[in-house]
């Protein structure tokens, strides 16, 4: 029988490792995509978008050149990137391709997952002065010039001749892999494009977190979640309020944190079980000691009992000063406050099952709405949160297996129940 029971024991401490290596691979997997979505693809945090609808493009509602430095004046950010999609054609020597003419400004190639691999991007002094360069994908070059080595070259976008000034190649990781496009995107200064004037702007990027008071009268929430309609017709001016509302705003301010909270739940949740842990050891120090305790007193007084127990009282002082510690240690590594926006909380009611229903049928609207067509920035995101929700809730089940396997090995030695004959460290002085 004790065979078969060291062998039971064996076989489950086998597990339990497995089980541990598979935990730490899928935690170690989680956190590379949070710093994927963090570092690696692009650092957009601290920051908002605004998306033109396809529709308003053609209707005429939409920001232009000119009201872009409203934009900055306004809003105090003078590094506001923006960008007028048009579809056009590039091309070399009679070769031509059909491109996504990208009219922007300098600051426009941060939100994207792309690289320089020669040359350079559009400087600030390209996009004051109209000069007529482009930036163009490495697969685009290829295609036309068979080579990467072109800076400097001519090429023709729209009709109008321009100077390549950089080639640019895609960042492929696990975030970009599932939300890069087709499209074959050539960067050429906003203002050097006939009739920039016209273009609508239809994206656009603008730092800070928006704060400063009440977002329902356009000045912000006041903690980063303040980019919203109120924000900018507030600053802007009523006027603009016919312009602003055909954009889709999205906050990114605080996404990193959203998305990597998912994890600190599963580590709280661990540190939840680790305290639980901690707590019945305490429970069954105490025990014992109290049996030690109360067999020495019908013994003999109860100052003579604390004498011979001296030491076993100072070894449960001591005991239950490292399980307090322990305790308020791990509460410290695991607490964390969970954020949620602003914006899917009820003002009045926490519990309004209403307001909840109403705002995940509004985002099912948005999300299927094929007037707003997602960014690039935009699709990571959702891809991160796809891919963390999956690694979390797998993370989770393992925890649940990892920990009830800990129970079963412990199940006999330390938890079994606190016998007051048996032989514990509080048994004899």
């Amino acid at each position: 029988m004790e065979i078969k029971e060291r062998k039971r024991y064996s076989a489950n401490i086998k597990k339990f490792i497995i089980d541990i290596m598979i935990l730490l691979l899928l935690i170690l997997t989680a956190e590379g995509v949070i710093y994927q979505f963090k570092s690696s693809v692009f650092e957009v945090s601290g920051r908002a978008e605004l998306t033109l609808g396809l529709s308003e493009r053609n209707g005429g509602i939409f920001l232009k050149y000119e009201d872009i430095n409203a934009l900055e004046a306004n809003t105090g950010n003078g590094a506001v990137a923006y960008s007028g999609e048009i579809s056009g054609a590039a091309g070399y020597e009679g070769k031509y391709e059909r491109v996504c003419i990208m009219a922007s400004n300098e600051y426009v190639f941060d939100y994207y997952p792309y690289k320089i691999i020669k040359g350079n991007f559009l400087t600030k002094l390209h996009c004051e002065n109209g000069s007529r360069v482009a930036v163009i994908s490495r697969i685009l070059a290829e295609r036309l010039f068979m080579s990467c080595d072109i800076i400097g070259y001519g090429i023709y976008i729209d009709g109008s001749l321009y100077r390549v000034a950089g080639v640019y190649d895609e960042i492929i990781t696990p975030v970009t892999l599932f939300s890069l496009d087709d499209a074959e995107r050539v960067f050429i200064p906003l203002v050097s494009y006939d009739k920039f004037a016209e273009i609508p702007i239809s994206s656009i990027f603008i730092g800070g977190d928006g704060s400063g008071g009440d977002s329902g009268n356009g000045s912000g929430s006041g903690n980063g979640d303040g980019y919203d309609l109120g924000y900018f017709t507030g600053r802007m001016g009523e006027k603009y309020y016919t312009r602003l509302k055909a954009y889709d705003i999205k906050g990114y301010t605080r996404s990193p944190e959203f998305i990597s909270q998912f994890v600190k739940v599963d580590f709280f949740a661990a540190g939840l079980f680790l305290i639980f842990l901690f707590l019945r050891r305490m429970i069954s120090a105490t025990g014992a000691f109290y049996f030690r305790l109360k067999g020495s007193i019908k013994d003999s007084y109860l100052t003579e009992a604390l004498k011979k127990q001296k030491k076993s009282i100072l070894l449960y002082i001591a005991e239950m000063a490292v399980i307090i510690a322990g305790v308020l240690i791990i509460y410290y590594i695991v607490h964390f406050t969970p954020f949620l926006p602003e914006e899917f909380i009820p003002e009045d009611n926490l519990f309004d099952a209403g307001f909840y229903f109403g705002r995940f049928v509004e985002y099912i609207r948005t999300e299927n709405n094929v007037n707003f067509r997602g960014t690039i920035y935009n699709i990571c995101f959702k891809t991160s949160l796809i891919y963390i929700l999956f690694l979390s809730l797998f993370i989770f089940i393992y925890l649940i297996k990892t920990f009830s396997r800990i129970l079963k090995l412990t199940a006999n030695k330390t938890f079994q129940g606190v016998n007051p004959a048996g032989n514990d460290i509080y048994r004899k002085v």
